[in-house]
């Protein structure tokens, strides 16, 4: 959902042509890899070393091991020192400061986490634009319009899923007492895709 929402509710996609999508191998990265290769983007992201093929497997145009390529480098090879005109960046910190000077001009980013600081930096000038992200959010705005939305969202994404548009990235289902072990193999980023819980 939140995938779905940073791609078809908060980015334009009109004339865009490339994305960046950190953390590709992720749950939402993966998911926006796929969501931007069934819209016609070229898709770049970053995964660390052992995540690369997943990405490849999903679509990713590029995959930049974040480990040991520079970022930046690979992104202006790519885009002829254009920036990218969207980027989705999932994971924060220091890298959504990083993110503003990847944008090409006209290009939008759309953050999860925090958001860059723009005090000394002119998004007027560039026609660029950042958008922030807080799917759980609606929940407590009474705003009935995008609680519905909620549920066409849900709807759009099943039909992907069930014409096999999109993967679901179920790499593991645990049972319900094991889900201690799941949310430790999340925090320590060992995992690719998604583990389902059966309760």
């Amino acid at each position: 959902m939140t995938a779905y929402q940073a791609i078809y509710r908060k980015l334009s996609l009109a004339r865009k042509k490339n994305i960046l999508i950190h953390a590709g191998a992720g749950g939402v990265g993966g998911m926006d890899i796929q969501l931007a290769k069934h819209s016609g983007l070229t898709v770049i992201t970053t995964v660390s070393k052992h995540k690369i093929e997943f990405a490849k497997k999903l679509g990713a145009d590029y995959v930049i091991d974040y480990h040991s390529e520079n970022i930046d480098q690979v992104i202006n090879k790519v885009t002829n020192n254009l920036g990218v005109d969207l980027i989705i960046n999932p994971v924060g910190g220091s890298t959504v400061q990083d993110d503003l000077n990847r944008l090409a001009y006209n290009g939008g980013l759309v953050t999860i986490l925090n958001t860059p600081d723009v005090s000394n930096y002119d998004l007027r000038s560039k026609g660029q634009s950042i958008l922030t992200l807080n799917l759980g959010g609606v929940h407590q705005s009474n705003n009935e319009s995008q609680l519905n939305d909620i549920g066409i969202m849900e709807d759009e994404l099943v039909k992907l899923v069930s014409n096999n548009i999109i993967d679901p990235m179920v790499s593991e289902v645990i049972d319900f007492q094991d889900i201690p072990k799941g949310l430790e193999k999340l925090k320590q980023h060992s995992l690719v895709g998604k583990i389902i819980a059966t309760i």
